[in-house]
């Protein structure tokens, strides 16, 4: 028993008219729906003002106890 070919198949003519088209329309439509994620709106671009305050303070002191 032979295996028919599918009407989807790149040999029948018709499919490899409508293959670049179909194509093109996919990777428009990537384009369009694809692009929507912007790393740069999402980057974090240092630390924030709490870290600054908790950081920012003098640096400890060691605790030694003057002999005098």
């Amino acid at each position: 028993m032979t295996k028919k070919p599918s009407i989807l198949h790149a040999s029948n003519p018709g499919m490899a008219e409508l293959g670049a088209p179909l194509a093109a329309v996919w990777r428009r439509l990537a384009a369009i729906f694809g692009s929507r994620y912007r790393p740069e709106r999402h980057y974090m671009r240092g630390p924030g003002p709490k870290w600054q305050e908790s950081h920012s303070a003098s640096p400890a002191q060691p605790k030694i106890k003057d002999p005098a």
